[in-house]
């Protein structure tokens, strides 16, 4: 009887410690499943910020190619108007060029004696010049317009691009922690 008490003592220590080595191990992977389940948390928590992070860096980016759209549409008008004013135009002579003839002529009107019909002549000369200075010096604002409005969409892209590298930046980390966390 006491063989076979020594038996089962010897059976229940070997149970005992089965059951101890179990329970560690156990215990190992009630650990690593906290700490999994942190990391799964912290990594919630990155893509919940990063997501906040994109959305308003793609509202930046859309603004400013709102921005470009519209200086686009802008540019587009200001070159048809310079194309009509340049059509009318029968000049083409540079704004200063007609003023210079312009003062010239009246200069000439003021200071010589004329008969009145070189005078009728000069003075319709004078207001045909005067109409072509005012289409000339409109097509010269129209051209420092377009050209502003091409400086503005350039730079407006270019701020819309850099927005659009940060979206990108922010995907390509994203890409690279969940990259990690599958490992």
């Amino acid at each position: 009887l006491r063989s076979e008490i020594n038996l089962l003592m010897g059976r229940l220590n070997q149970i005992n410690n089965n059951k101890r080595a179990k329970i560690k191990e156990l215990d190992g992977i009630r650990k690593e499943i906290r700490d999994n389940l942190s990391k799964v948390n912290e990594f919630k928590e990155y893509k919940s910020k990063s997501n906040e992070e994109i959305k308003k860096f793609k509202e930046e980016r859309d603004k400013y190619n709102r921005k470009v759209k519209e200086a686009i549409n802008s540019l587009k008008e200001t070159s048809e108007k310079t194309n009509e004013l340049v059509k009318k135009s029968k000049s083409r002579l540079d704004p200063l060029e007609l003023k210079r003839r312009i003062d010239s002529m009246n200069k000439r009107v003021e200071t010589e004696v004329l008969d009145f019909e070189k005078e009728k002549k000069i003075m319709k000369e004078i207001r045909k010049l005067k109409t072509e200075l005012k289409n000339s010096g409109e097509i010269f604002f129209m051209k420092e317009k377009a050209e502003k409005l091409q400086k503005d969409i350039k730079e407006e892209k270019s701020k819309a691009n850099n927005f659009h590298n940060k979206v990108r930046e922010i995907f390509d980390l994203n890409k690279e922690k969940i990259k990690f966390m599958r490992n």
